[in-house]
């Protein structure tokens, strides 16, 4: 069950995303939370509820998300608990799309080290996640990471690049045919062993928030998971253009 919440007074900004998050203090009901929380359009609200939801029960390292409610506009925010982490933009001093390049290898090297990667970039394949950048992914500590962030998932917004950046990082840290191939085949593999019993506890729990729209936002997200999750090797495969020889078939993994 995604847990309500009321944003406390006295919160602060956090970086400078486009959607303005605030790091605050939330009251759960039974108790105090520090948050990160942001407003957004119904759809990305409905689109973080249920991917966090989704990518917990994946059991993949995302902060619990919480629904806070904003007594000051009488708005509703997505939140999450603030795990105090930086992201890896921080973490590894890299400026957006200038680098240096020794920074950007030293990033390669602790991700390609993460042994989630793979599974959160067959994650995002799924979900169909256009915004995976280094500001949503975040440093836990060596060979870890946590995800935040997926309000340009499930094609809430059709004009954003269609992209799985995080496959294309992992592609960038492979030095040889041989390895991008071995990177195809166990994203196949994680891909291929999703299931859409996994997407059962993200619609009950996005329908019980009890906002107009979101059971019928639940069932879209399904719909959608569903007609992702019966291409996803084609999906995977073709974040592998013009490599003929890496694409895998359903047959070798069945």
């Amino acid at each position: 069950m995604i847990r309500k919440g009321v944003i406390l007074p006295d919160s602060a900004p956090v970086g400078i995303g486009v959607n303005s998050a605030r790091r605050g203090i939330a009251d759960l009901g039974g108790g105090q939370a520090d948050v990160i929380y942001k407003k957004l359009p119904e759809p990305e609200l409905a689109a973080e509820l249920f991917c966090a939801v989704l990518a917990r029960t994946l059991n993949l390292p995302a902060p619990e998300p919480f629904l806070l409610f904003d007594p000051v506009d009488g708005q509703y925010a997505f939140g999450s608990a603030d795990l105090e982490y930086p992201n890896s933009f921080r973490k590894f001093n890299i400026v957006p799309g200038v680098g240096p390049d020794a920074a950007v290898a030293e990033f390669l090297a602790a991700l390609t080290g993460w042994d989630r990667a793979k599974d959160v970039t067959a994650f995002d394949e799924w979900i169909n996640n256009r915004d995976r950048n280094l500001g949503n992914i975040l440093f836990a500590g060596p060979g870890d990471f946590a995800i935040i962030d997926h309000g340009k998932a499930l094609n809430i917004d059709p004009g954003y690049l269609d992209q799985n950046l995080l496959c294309t990082m992992l592609q960038a840290a492979c030095s040889t045919d041989r390895a991008r191939t071995a990177l195809l085949k166990s994203l196949v593999r994680i891909g291929s062993s999703l299931d859409m019993l996994d997407t059962e506890p993200s619609y009950a729990d996005l329908s019980a928030t009890g906002i107009e729209g979101h059971t019928a936002s639940a069932e879209q997200f399904q719909t959608f998971l569903e007609q992702r999750l019966v291409n996803i090797v084609a999906l995977l495969n073709n974040r592998f253009p013009g490599q003929q020889s890496l694409l895998v078939s359903d047959n070798e993994h069945s």
